[in-house]
């Protein structure tokens, strides 16, 4: 047995089993006694005692009886007499309620959770508590409270098991706190069989789905009337759960006036038959304009069941149209009841940045104990029709003898020739059977195009007895790849293939994306469209499948599939082991890389954001690409990610050296712990977290100082005298067409304005040079135009950045790194830098899905920091100096105005936004989830523009009605409304730090 088999002499499978059947038995026991616990009168349970009441309990038992509330050594043994002790203890006693609570936190200390679930149920029984809220509690305690690396192990087996049963009934919030908790992730890393026990792919596919509506769940407390909120929580329950009784008053609130107004409809009394039928056909109607597949299924099944409804009528009144409606449930009753589209595990893994990724849910499900490294068994298919063997369905399946649920597994199958069977020996001698799953499966019975026929025929039929058999396969091998999957055969093995891809079954064409022909393919009708797809195709000189063999290469090629042809000199019909090795050398050194192209252009995209991420990556798909070029890859991939970490490293240690302020030298401390979680698994992590400890090294305080643009910090100025300085920013706006300049008298007092441009239509940025020179960014017309201000207080237009554009514009100025400036193009969100030389230059495509105004800024490590409308959400982008931009973690979904971004209060970023009438301040520390710091203003109805000003405030300017509004708010202070700025500005404005204080 090896050693990570065993912990402390028990068999890690047989301690899971135990565990498993003993949490099995004690959940039914609790679901049936809290159920029975339910159904009792109210009057048989009474309420918690009050604090005062507990309290003289437990001085009672203490000086009566003689207890001990102090911890003991022993808990586990101590939370088992108290127990027995409250058993004895009269019913509603406050006496009760104390020795329960008590051996509860005992049991919980002891980290034993089958004890405290007992507990809560006894408490359940005689007093009016929330036992499920109590069992979540137990969990997440014991977690903490487990003692030991056996007992810690149990617990989290245990804590595992019972989140997944609380998914698996629906109770997806426990089952989140549960697996998002940090005790659990630590247990989790040091014992890794313990990730064996987490839930099923289907349950993991809807604990994603419920955290995307969990924000909008807690918005709808807060405000229950939210229409975005209530659309977003009722599409969910009536899409995704299918739940249509509670979805619907949700959605007759929602934001979508259709849903709403047939929710409405639904929810009102239908009594006559053409009412329901008219209701159905509403649903119908939706449900035929619905873009998701999932969602038409719902809208069908709603439909469906106002049909019914219909039918109920029709038979007491005994219309005709009875016969009718039940040619129309028939049909919608085929459309409601097909088969549900999910996510699978491999698909879900196939991207860097999934939502299961980023719940950090345990990285494995329950194995079928024949899943084993080496192991090979035959899987059953009762239900299927015999083989052309005669024999029963089944499949046969080989585990790789390097089998680690960590990483992911290739797939090899293999279709045989003649008859077929079921065996995947040949497979193994195509790919690696150390790295592969390989599978055989035999062709059914009705495959024979006629009576006796040795040829293939009906492939549609083939191919749902194909696909039942690998659907079961996946779910027992949750960790197959989803991109490197082989379909292999020879003879009439390639003749399936051929006939497969010819009939035009997508499935085929999702499921696999390499194929391997030896002297086969006949098939007739046209190929679809084959691109990204690889084949290799072989055929003997002397066979007679040699010319069908060959059009088929042609075809495939033509159709955009990469082939690789072969043709076995003086053979005929065969498939020699020449040729097999020839297909494995393919496989490995052109099929591969190529499948795994995008998975790579995946890795490179969030490269910079999740270079931590893309490391456990690498790490899952060690097995598929070993011994590929894609390994070398992988392994500049890595070097990547230590370079840049430690040239971060360095230069959060050169400015530690130079900045004195102990302000200064804790925010590079705390950029250096958010780097080790960024760069975690690396190992440049441990020096950072190191750096966040304790300050930089030795070895880091001896190097060269690097140059002071490395790093740039929020520079806060002392408030200036109020007479040196009216107030700390000035005002660019836009009043029909014109662009002009307000500059600030005081606090309150606004100076008359002086004109920059005219024919503006679209404001953008104004932003100071090093020599002190104003630069004005703007779109007028289909011009990006640049004016910059002139000694003699003139503007001049310097130079037009585009003729296409379409949008808004915002530009930043950094001394050493220059000027950066973003604008639409069409629906191009498109970054201009200046070269070398000081000419404009495209310098990148940001997105093409935003539809709002945009708003940079020089963020904290000179990194540029970008938020934009995309639809309701306000999108986060940033890049490096001279790097390639990521989006990060979104600020708002529910925006309804111009996200304004500035580097704030202790180099945070800071934004505004307004979302209804409210203009809202988010906040975060870089690559931290945004934080909601409350409203601003209620009367916002335009955008609003934010700054840093030069008194070290953070100051802006809104359109409230028909005023243009200036606000501030210094350090862990309110926001202070100002004075009004201008009643003319119907363009918007932007606020940029006062010019004479910058002078």
């Amino acid at each position: 047995m090896r050693i990570d088999e065993r912990v402390n002499g028990t068999p890690a499978s047989a301690r899971r089993h135990r565990a498993r059947r003993w949490i099995t038995t004690l959940c039914t026991g609790l679901a049936l006694t809290w159920g029975a616990a339910l159904g009792q009168d109210d009057e048989a349970r009474v309420d918690p005692p009050s604090g005062r009441a507990c309290e003289l309990a437990k001085s009672r038992l203490t000086e009566v009886a003689g207890l001990s509330f102090e911890p003991p050594i022993d808990r586990a043994a101590a939370a088992a007499e108290f127990l027995a002790r409250a058993r004895s203890a009269p019913s509603h006693g406050d006496d009760k309620f104390v020795l329960l609570e008590h051996a509860c936190r005992l049991a919980t200390d002891a980290g034993r959770l089958e004890l405290a679930l007992e507990i809560v149920d006894c408490t359940r029984m005689d007093f009016r508590v929330d036992a499920e809220q109590r069992a979540l509690a137990a969990v997440r305690s014991c977690l903490t409270g487990a003692m030991g690396p056996q007992r810690r192990r149990e617990a989290a087996e245990q804590a595992l098991d019972w989140a997944r049963r609380s998914a698996e009934r629906g109770d997806f919030e426990s089952a989140l706190q549960v697996l998002e908790a940090a005790p659990l992730k630590s247990i989790a890393a040091q014992f890794e069989p313990v990730r064996e026990a987490s839930a099923s792919l289907r349950t993991r596919a809807e604990l994603v789905a419920y955290a995307r509506i969990r924000p909008d769940i807690a918005r709808l407390r807060e405000s229950p009337d939210d229409p975005i909120a209530n659309l977003r929580v009722g599409a969910y329950r009536a899409f995704e759960r299918r739940e249509f009784d509670g979805a619907l008053p949700l959605l007759a609130k929602g934001s979508d006036p259709t849903l709403a107004g047939l929710a409405a409809r639904d929810l009102a009394a239908r009594r006559t038959l053409d009412e329901r039928v008219a209701l159905a056909d509403a649903w119908l109607e939706l449900a035929d304009a619905a873009d998701e597949p999932a969602r038409a299924q719902a809208l069908a099944e709603r439909a469906l069941h106002w049909m019914h409804q219909a039918r109920a009528v029709a038979d007491v009144s005994g219309t005709e149209a009875r016969a009718a409606l039940e040619a129309r449930i028939v049909d919608l009753a085929r459309r409601a009841s097909a088969p549900r589209e999910t996510t699978t595990p491999a698909a879900a893994a196939a991207e860097p940045a999934t939502a299961l990724r980023r719940l950090r849910l345990p990285a494995a499900f329950d194995l079928d104990p024949r899943v084993r490294p080496g192991a090979q068994f035959t899987l059953e298919f009762p239900d299927l029709e015999n083989d052309r063997r005669g024999a029963s369905a089944a499949a046969v399946v080989r585990i790789p003898e390097r089998f680690d649920l960590r990483r992911e597994l290739p797939l090899a199958v293999w279709l045989g020739g003649g008859e077929g069977h079921k065996q995947p020996g040949e497979a193994g001698k195509l790919a690696d059977p150390e790295r592969f799953v390989l599978v055989g499966l035999p062709y059914p019975e009705s495959s024979r195009p006629e009576p006796g026929s040795v040829y293939l025929g009906h492939f549609d039929l083939i191919w749902s007895y194909h696909a039942a058999m690998l659907s079961r396969i996946r779910e027992l091998v949750p960790n197959l790849s989803a991109d490197v999957r082989v379909l292999s055969g020879f003879s009439n093995g390639g003749h399936c293939i051929d006939g497969l891809l010819r009939d035009a079954h997508a499935g085929v064409r999702s499921e696999f994306r390499a194929f391997v022909l030896g002297d086969g393919g006949a098939g007739r009708g046209a190929y679809p469209d084959m691109s990204g797809l690889c084949a290799f195709v072989c055929w003997g000189e002397r066979s007679p499948n040699n010319g069908s063999s060959q059009a088929v290469a042609r075809t495939l090629e033509i159709r955009g599939a990469q082939v690789t042809r072969h043709e076995q000199r003086g053979v005929g019909h065969a498939f020699t082991d020449e040729a097999k090795q020839l297909a494995r050398e393919w496989l490995q050194t052109a099929a591969v890389p190529e499948l795994m192209s995008r998975e790579l252009d995946q890795l490179e995209a969030a490269l910079a954001a999740q270079p931590g991420d893309v490391l456990a990556r690498i790490e899952e798909l060690q097995l598929v690409a070993e011994g590929t070029p894609v390994a070398q890859h992988f392994s500049v991939l890595r070097e990547r990610i230590e370079a840049d970490g430690r040239a971060r490293l360095e230069a959060l240690s050169a400015s530690y050296a130079r900045d004195s302020s102990a302000a200064l030298r804790g925010a590079a401390r705390t950029e250096a712990r958010r780097l080790a979680r960024v760069f975690a698994g690396a190992s440049v992590a441990r020096e950072l977290e190191r750096f966040a400890e304790s300050g930089p090294s030795r070895s880091n305080d001896a190097r060269p100082e690097a140059p002071r643009a490395k790093v740039r910090v929020p520079d806060v100025a002392p408030e200036p005298p109020r007479a040196a300085c009216g107030a700390a920013i000035d005002v660019l706006a836009l009043e029909a067409g014109r662009l002009v300049l307000y500059c600030a008298a005081d606090a309150d007092t606004w100076d008359t304005p002086r004109q920059v441009a005219t024919e503006c239509s679209a404001l953008g940025s104004a932003l100071r040079a090093d020599d002190g020179a104003l630069h004005v960014f703007a779109r007028r017309g289909r011009e990006l135009a640049h004016w910059r201000e002139e000694p003699d207080g003139q503007w001049k237009l310097q130079v037009n950045l585009s003729a296409r554009a379409s949008g808004h514009v915002s530009a930043t100025f950094d001394a050493t790194l220059g000027t950066d400036v973003v604008g639409f193009e069409g629906r191009e969100l498109i970054h201009f830098a200046r070269d070398d030389e000081g000419r404009w230059k495209r310098r990148a495509t940001l997105s093409k899905s935003a539809a709002g105004p945009v708003s940079l800024i020089h963020g904290f490590m000179n990194n540029l920091e970008l938020v934009v409308r995309e639809g309701e959400a306000v999108a986060h982008y940033w890049s490096k100096p001279g790097g390639t931009w990521s989006r990060a973690v979104e600020v708002s979904t529910h925006a309804d105005g111009a996200p304004s971004i500035v580097l704030g209060h202790y180099g945070n970023l800071e934004v505004v936004v307004r979302e209804g009438s409210e203009l809202v301040h988010y906040w975060t520390v870089p690559a931290r989830t945004w934080n909601r710091a409350g409203p601003i203003s209620s009367s916002a109805t335009g955008d609003a523009s934010l700054t840093l000003g030069a008194t070290g405030k953070l100051e802006l300017v809104v359109a409230e009605g028909t005023d243009l509004v200036h606000y501030s708010k210094a350090k862990k202070a309110p926001w202070v409304r100002g004075g009004v700025v201008s009643t003319r500005a119907d363009g918007g404005a932007v606020a940029f730090p006062c010019a004479r204080a910058a002078r």
